[in-house]
């Protein structure tokens, strides 16, 4: 059931990015406060998923309060023969708002992100001029 899930979940997220990614003008891109952020991400039961860019992987995140978040996600492949096959994994950990920024503190690199909204309910999490991931709000 498990693995039927992690495909699915895989097939549902790549057909919503193709089809809900319309280009962005620049000037319809804004970056948002640290409430906002708060509001999106921290508040208990508030649902994301999206595309993560530099690891080539699809997500879904459950905020569970306090900052925690509970993701799920699943590799789209490697081009390393090592590694040429999805993997997929669950992971939680803890966020923070500094200046303005979402900071991760225990699952993955610490470092600090901008996040913009970039459309109804879709955003980009960018470090510099580096995009890492867009995702979208669920509810």
């Amino acid at each position: 059931m498990r693995t039927h899930l992690g495909a699915l979940l895989t097939i549902v997220l790549c057909v919503v990015s193709i089809f809900l990614a319309p280009s962005i003008r620049a000037e319809d891109k804004v970056k948002l406060t640290g409430d906002e952020i708060r509001e999106i991400l921290f508040t208990k039961g508030n649902v994301i998923f999206g595309i993560d860019h530099q690891n080539n992987s699809v997500w879904i995140g459950t905020a569970l309060g306090g900052g925690k978040r509970h993701f799920h996600w699943q590799s789209l492949g490697s081009k390393s023969p090592r590694a040429p096959f999805p993997a997929e994994g669950e992971i939680t950990g803890t966020a923070a708002i500094v200046n303005d920024q979402q900071c991760t503190t225990g699952y993955a690199a610490e470092r600090c992100f901008d996040i913009y909204r970039v459309g109804k309910d879709k955003y980009e999490t960018w470090d510099g001029e580096t995009l890492y991931t867009t995702w979208y709000r669920a509810n």
